[in-house]
């Protein structure tokens, strides 16, 4: 597989796939799309293993690119899923953020069309995610 390394995602430990941000502006949720694009192309399963994000309050948003964000996952949704076998969100230091990322599990796995996972540290998260590659 080509790897894919960008400022969102790294594949070099696949079917792990780290996720280092959300994209916020229109070229970045374009990077992200293509990222995407590279890993599904790549015909092999993977997960996305979301390190911890900064509160949802100091992340700052293009309204428009997050539609355009939407938009492909409308079209893509099938084959997106076809090779991803799940998202996991890891929890930042001290669990701050695992109430909103329970609270936000069903909304992602639905618009994602993935099974949605949270872990209380990395190594959590990367059972997790061991675990959605192998049972799915």
């Amino acid at each position: 597989m080509n790897l894919v390394k960008t400022s969102f995602v790294d594949s070099s430990d696949l079917p792990f796939v780290a996720v280092n941000s959300f994209p916020a502006t229109a070229q970045e949720n374009a990077q992200w799309m293509a990222d995407m694009e590279a890993l599904i192309n790549a015909g092999e399963n993977f997960v996305l293993v979301y390190a911890p994000m900064p509160p949802m309050e100091e992340q700052k948003e293009d309204v428009e690119a997050r539609k355009a964000v939407i938009l492909w996952l409308k079209q893509n949704k099938d084959l997106f899923s076809k090779f991803c076998k799940g998202m996991v969100m890891t929890c930042s230091e001290g669990l701050v953020d695992k109430p909103f990322l329970e609270q936000m599990q069903a909304p992602i796995s639905k618009v994602y069309g993935v099974p949605i996972e949270i872990g209380d540290t990395a190594k959590d998260a990367r059972a997790k995610a061991l675990a959605l590659v192998t049972h799915n």
